[in-house]
């Protein structure tokens, strides 16, 4: 079982490691941001994203006329006795 000092020392160098790393990971997240800046700010010619063409709006063409329905097949009174 190690001593507390040898525990406390253990303890500092992970807590130092810990704060190296999050020293280098807000380096890469700001270094990222800048380069994003300064793409965004660039000339649009080079643009490497899709960007939609405009289309013409649609044609609308005229409905086909509606066939009456064939007899018997909307009844709206009862059926006539045989």
């Amino acid at each position: 079982m190690p001593g507390r000092r040898a525990l406390r020392r253990t303890t500092r160098r992970r807590a130092a490691r810990r704060h190296a790393l999050l020293a280098v990971a807000s380096a890469v997240v700001a270094i990222g941001a800048a380069a994003g800046l300064i793409e965004a700010g660039q000339d649009d010619r080079r643009r490497t994203t899709a960007v939609p063409e405009p289309t013409p709006p649609p044609v609308l063409q005229p409905l086909s006329p509606i066939a009456p329905p064939s007899v018997g097949v909307f009844r709206t009174s009862a059926p006539s006795p045989r």
